[in-house]
């Protein structure tokens, strides 16, 4: 058992790890979904036609990190809960080999996606629950919902934008990419799913990252800039 402190300490860490991890991952997902098509035609070409769809399906697992799904397990390894661990993973099991049963040999490649994403998410509540019950940790869901939100607006925007385009696929993309960009820049800090603490934090996270955190850094140079944000 934690103390006191040691509690709030984790209910704290848990609630801002997933907000943390959720505002880069749904974003990032929600540009693969809607730009999906002309990134794969741009780097690979016509030939991957069905390559668009695997891709826009195979990420939606990561829209979950709202809940926690990228964070939850490290936590529980961290706790020492391995025997939790090792339930929620035969229920996941036990879930996940019947649906590929059925899903596979009638949908092939799609099948299986569709069975990582399916077969994962009662463990996925079933552990949410049981930490909240134990540790009193839970996620913020107002900040997830925020993000969430603010991602589909941009998306939203993003879609229309390219669908409006006859150009090559290379433009589609580069103007999809600019385009959710400064959507999600103006939506997220307005709509309160990231304020200049957060940007803050994203910067000291990122800074061990070389080049790759210089680039994170402009979104976030930006954010930290807007007046009346707190």
């Amino acid at each position: 058992m934690l103390g006191e402190n040691e509690n709030d300490l984790l209910q704290t860490a848990f609630a801002s790890s997933v907000k943390y991890a959720s505002l880069v991952l749904v974003p990032a997902t929600m540009v693969l979904v809607v730009l999906s098509r002309p990134m794969v035609t741009t780097l690979f070409g016509e030939k991957w036609t069905e390559a668009p769809l695997f891709l826009t399906l195979y990420v939606v697992n990561d829209l979950f990190a709202i809940f926690g799904s990228q964070i939850f397990g490290s936590m529980l390894a961290g706790l020492g809960e391995s025997k939790t661990q090792m339930k929620l993973s035969l229920i996941t099991l036990a879930i996940g080999i019947p649906l590929a049963s059925i899903l596979i040999p009638s949908m092939g490649i799609i099948g299986l996606i569709l069975t990582t994403i399916i077969a994962g998410k009662p463990s996925l509540a079933i552990g949410l629950r049981w930490i909240v019950k134990k540790y009193k940790a839970k996620i913020d869901i107002n900040s997830s919902m925020r993000i969430l939100a603010a991602s589909t607006i941009a998306a939203t925007a993003t879609h229309l934008a390219v669908n409006f385009l006859t150009h090559t696929e290379w433009v589609k993309l580069t103007i999809g990419l600019s385009t959710f960009a400064v959507t999600y820049l103006i939506t997220a800090p307005t709509m309160g799913a990231i304020n200049k603490n957060d940007a803050k934090n994203l910067k000291t996270m990122f800074s061990g990252l070389g080049a790759f955190s210089k680039i994170i850094n402009i979104p976030l140079n930006v954010i930290e800039k807007i007046p009346n944000l707190t």
